[in-house]
């Protein structure tokens, strides 16, 4: 994905190009809504963060001009102004100081799309989803576990057992467990997938130093994905 970041503060704009371009995306960056169009026009980018105060105008405004997926940030904006940027379809609005994983977070909604929506109910087991205005129900099963030592980790482990239906499934678990000494672990089950998420809160696993472990997990499962802001997803055939 191709971000282009708007921001008149060079501490800031610094910042935010090298945060994002760490996660993968091509960044390219703008001080003012001038340099921020010719950037555009060069290569139009996939979506905007800007700051809302600009010199030379108001990041709404290019929010309108573009019609890309746009992100505001301000130092001292308004529920108004909250509420036009929403209107325009901006994915979100920061007050600033805005923490970077906060960011990514909303940058990972561009890249869902706006296709079909999926709705899952743990209560009653079902999901639906819907396609235009044609919904699907479908059973899935959803299972979480956290914990903050060795034992809650032992513990999350076989409470989760249960959810892992072969031993490769629990293989995965025990190696996910083991990532950081606090964490919290969520599985789904839908359409013949099994998809585990580690979510490791603020804390980062230390990939330098786990070379066995994704070597494994990535020889398990159909799909890993490590997350630049903490987290690992695991994604593997159900049954």
């Amino acid at each position: 994905m191709h971000v282009l970041i708007v921001e008149d503060e060079d501490a800031i704009r610094s910042a935010l190009v090298r945060g994002l371009g760490r996660g993968g995306d091509t960044v390219a960056a703008a001080s003012c809504l001038a340099e921020a169009r010719a950037r555009a026009a060069h290569q139009r980018p996939d979506a905007v963060v800007s700051d809302l105060k600009l010199p030379d105008g108001s990041g709404l405004d290019l929010a309108r001009e573009l019609g890309v997926p746009t992100i505001l940030m301000t130092g001292y904006g308004t529920f108004d102004d909250a509420v036009a940027a929403l209107r325009l379809g901006a994915i979100d609005f920061f007050t600033k100081p805005v923490a970077l994983r906060d960011l990514r977070k909303a940058l990972e909604r561009v890249t869902v799309g706006v296709g079909a929506i999926e709705v899952g109910d743990p209560v009653l087991g079902r999901a639906v989803s819907v396609q235009g205005d044609h919904a699907r129900i479908a059973p899935f099963g959803a299972h979480s576990w956290g914990w903050t030592s060795d034992e809650g980790a032992r513990d999350a482990f076989r409470g989760l057992s249960l959810a892992a239906p072969r031993r490769e499934h629990r293989r995965v678990l025990a190696e996910l467990c083991q990532l950081v000494p606090a964490g919290r672990i969520a599985i789904e089950r839908r359409g013949g997938r099994w998809t585990a998420w580690l979510d490791t809160g603020d804390l980062l696993p230390d990939h330098g130093g786990l070379t066995d472990a994704r070597r494994l997990l990535e020889s398990l499962a159909a799909r890993v994905i490590w997350l630049t802001d903490g987290g690992v997803i695991v994604e593997m055939a159900d049954g």
